[in-house]
């Protein structure tokens, strides 16, 4: 600060108005004095950051406006201050921006390389405002994101609860953010937002976004209020989640606001540290409970769900290896364990494993996966459609499947679960499960499980008697995945019931090509009932279609 003051303004005609926490605001006599000493104040920053580790780096944003303003020697007042503090904070680390009018005093690729970034909405300014990005003549792109490593680190803001009633209180409370601003940057777990930036925050407007919209200004607002409690002087501290926007941290200190000031052993730095170790805590069980954090990890999660739907037995023993293993690493990721229980749903209605274990199994991992994440829709859909299959009686699951379309009307695994969760002939509705299968085909097209839902959709016809609609969707659905044995079966059904008893044969033999050991009576058995009326239409198919009983 002290080499800036006494080297750089002067070389480049500027004057140090006024200090601001971490910020300061400087006067130039030209626009490209300003912008020189921009980039000087960056070259600086940069050579005094090498050979120290990345959080201990100087990093500057910086931003430049020209206008006329109101000085009365102490500091500069009008629009356009208020305007260039909001360029300033919108700058990422490492970076300069500027207005238009800065931008109309410099020649590009004289003074500076100037690039347009577009408009932007700043708070304070009816307007858009276009913003321009500025580095000295001949440099590289600035690396923007070479901090990135600390950029994962939660931010932290102090902020001052206004007491309109007592505004005396308020400045008590400025006083213990103050402290607590300066005890917590010592803290290497969180990033503290500056006192200049924390200016954004109100009590009212906690959660605001910053002018793009794009990212909150801060993870966690810690909130000071003051008061008393028998005429002792109370401190009360409030830390809100402002991604989830919950409350999880609170502290009532009675104790004199001299406690909180001067001492790094003091108040202020007990609270910190106290603060810092339960948003760790919360961070680490975020992340452990959070979706695969690594590319390598949503890598295996994809091959094994394409596995998964490869029908084959050693496709699915080799998906149940994969996703085993990430549930090792990764015991409380929600979609692994979604993963994991439709992998045994459907190695069990594939013939793959005794059928017996497959409620039980899956329900299981469908559970774990719902006490993870409660709004995890794949996995609600999927439990009450085995709860149904298997007419399993339960009390926990507070949804049917039709009011889990509601819920997640976007979501294809919730339709696809509605559109085959009616097993019972006696209770069918076959245009419900008709427009559902028809929605989750529509709402999610790539998704791998296309053939099944092509299937379902198939089913929902066959079901309604709606024989030829049916054989075109099995077409559709065998032609998708061609060892998808169910879809198989329902086409030699609705070839033999059309009357194309040569179709039938064709599919029969090639369904027994793909599973030598088929035969109706093990078709049957992994069904849910003998009684079910549409697994003997398909039963009966397939013995006349030439496969044998037994």
């Amino acid at each position: 600060m002290q080499t800036l003051v006494q080297d750089v303004l002067p070389a480049h005609q500027g004057t140090l108005v006024q200090r601001r926490g971490d910020g300061l605001m400087l006067e130039f006599e030209s626009v490209t004095g300003a912008a020189a000493a921009a980039f000087e104040c960056h070259r600086r920053a940069d050579a005094a950051n090498q050979g120290r580790p990345g959080d201990q780096h100087i990093v500057l944003r910086m931003g430049l406006h020209h206008a006329e303003v109101l000085a009365d020697g102490i500091d500069l007042y009008g629009a356009g201050v208020q305007l260039t503090h909001r360029l300033a904070a919108l700058a990422q680390p490492g970076e300069t921006l500027c207005t238009a009018e800065v931008r109309d005093e410099l020649t590009d690729g004289l003074h500076a390389s100037v690039c347009d970034k577009g408009e932007r909405l700043l708070p304070g300014q009816d307007d858009p405002v276009r913003v321009y990005q500025l580095q000295p003549v001949g440099d590289a792109p600035r690396n923007l994101l070479r901090w990135a490593p600390e950029s994962l680190l939660p931010r932290v803001a102090f902020v001052a609860a206004q007491n309109y009633a007592n505004p005396d209180w308020n400045t008590v409370c400025q006083l213990v953010v103050t402290e607590l601003t300066a005890a917590a940057s010592r803290v290497t777990s969180w990033r503290v937002i500056s006192a200049l930036s924390t200016r954004r925050l109100t009590a009212q407007g906690l959660q605001q976004l910053d002018a793009q919209g794009e990212q909150r200004l801060a993870d966690y607002v810690v909130q000071v209020a003051w008061g008393h409690s028998d005429s002792t002087p109370v401190i009360s501290l409030r830390c809100t989640d402002v991604r989830r926007q919950q409350a999880i941290w609170q502290q009532d200190m009675a104790a004199p606001p001299q406690a909180w000031v001067a001492s790094q052993e003091g108040l202020a730095a007990d609270m910190a540290r106290d603060l810092a170790t339960t948003l760790l805590a919360r961070e680490v069980r975020i992340a452990h409970d959070s979706a695969l954090h690594s590319l390598p990890g949503y890598a295996l999660l994809l091959a094994a769900v394409g596995l998964i739907h490869q029908t084959t037995k050693s496709a699915s023993e080799k998906a149940s290896q994969i996703l085993e293993h990430l549930a090792q690493r990764h015991p409380r990721c929600a979609e692994v364990l979604f993963s994991l229980g439709n992998l045994f749903f459907l190695s069990g209605i594939h013939g793959f494993l005794p059928l017996d274990r497959v409620p039980t199994t899956s329900l299981n991992y469908l559970s774990s996966a719902i006490d993870v994440d409660n709004e995890h829709a794949g996995s609600l859909g999927l439990k009450r459609h085995i709860t149904e299959l298997f007419r399993i009686p339960t009390d926990s699951d507070p949804f049917t499947a039709s009011q889990l379309t509601q819920i997640f009307p976007n979501d294809g695994d919730v339709w696809y679960y509605a559109s085959c969760s009616e097993v019972d002939p006696s209770s069918a509705q076959p245009t419900f499960s008709i427009n559902c299968a028809h929605i989750a085909i529509e709402v999610s097209p790539l998704d791998p499980q296309l053939p099944l839902r092509q299937t379902s959709l198939a089913f929902a016809h066959f079901r309604a008697n709606q024989i030829e609609d049916a054989l075109h969707q099995a077409k559709e659905a065998v032609r998708l995945n061609g060892s998808h044995l169910p879809a198989m079966a329902l086409l030699i059904a609705c070839h033999w019931e059309s009357g194309d008893l040569d179709s039938a044969k064709y599919f029969a033999n090639k369904y027994m090509t793909l599973r030598p050991s088929a035969c109706v009576q093990a078709f049957v058995k992994h069904r849910t009932s003998e009684q079910n009326t549409l697994t003997q239409r398909i039963a009966t198919a397939l013995y006349k279609s030439g496969m044998p009983f037994d």
